[in-house]
């Protein structure tokens, strides 16, 4: 899951980096770093890498975690995501290409970034390798990443 969420990271980072150095947490004290929309959201946590910082919310039960640029605009969010809330084609695609055994479903992650665009990204063991899918809002899919296991 680390792994998969560095990707994620590393997606929505404008300059890339090794592996994330995160400084012990952070503690504001409050909500005010967090972007509006999350205002009534209960605060987990603030973390600070070289080149974002991330706050971890949970609304609504479910966790978000918010990635902030150096000077503190909101750059996306990412939160876990049902398999079959996926766009249907994308399911019909990921169920006939990627089939069990040869693949397990991981982790599947909904970004969205500062523009409110949205794109899904799940990630599939295979036998010898690793994938993360990229799902566009449309349930276009294609290979994002793939590492040998």
């Amino acid at each position: 899951m680390k792994k998969f969420i560095f990707a994620i990271a590393i997606l929505i980072s404008s300059s890339s980096f090794a592996e994330p150095n995160y400084s012990k947490d952070l503690n504001y004290g409050s909500n005010s770093g967090v972007d509006n929309a999350y205002e009534s959201a209960k605060l987990v946590n603030w973390k600070s890498a070289t080149n974002f910082k991330k706050a971890t919310v949970v609304v609504n039960q479910q966790e978000i975690t918010l990635f902030y640029n150096e000077i503190g605009d909101l750059v996306g969010s990412t939160s876990r995501q049902d398999f079959d809330k996926l766009p249907s084609r994308a399911v019909s695609t990921i169920t006939s290409k990627y089939t069990f055994p040869e693949y397990t479903l991981t982790e599947c992650i909904k970004f969205t970034n500062a523009e409110e665009e949205v794109k899904y990204y799940v990630s599939m063991k295979g036998l010898t390798h690793q994938l993360i899918l990229e799902i566009n809002e449309y349930g276009n899919t294609r290979i994002y990443s793939k590492t040998k296991n």
